[in-house]
């Protein structure tokens, strides 16, 4: 084997790996941008569950939902999707009822 073939074989080795390097590549991006959308669907689905309580007054709703189920809910999906504030913000608020 001469110069120019093992130039010609060490070319198409690198491109191949190139390429396969940047499909993986590609392929952990894409899955970490769909787990990105899938966490703010939930996200958005647990603040939209918390919208009663944030504009009801301490009366007997507020009293009828949080002994409810609806309370065990909203916190585990705070805990499971929301940020370390908001995480917190809910605890304090769960404290104070």
């Amino acid at each position: 084997m001469t110069t120019d073939n093992w130039v010609t074989i060490a070319g198409f080795t690198t491109a191949g790996s190139l390429v396969a390097i940047g499909w993986f590549v590609t392929g952990h991006l894409n899955r970490a941008k769909e787990v990105v959308l899938k966490r703010l669907e939930y996200r958005l689905k647990a603040l939209h569950d918390c919208l009663p309580i944030l504009f009801a007054n301490r009366s007997s709703i507020l009293t009828t939902w949080i002994r409810s189920s609806s309370l065990r809910t909203w916190r585990s999906k705070f805990q499971l999707y929301g940020f370390a504030d908001e995480i917190d913000g809910m605890e304090r608020f769960h404290c104070s009822v």
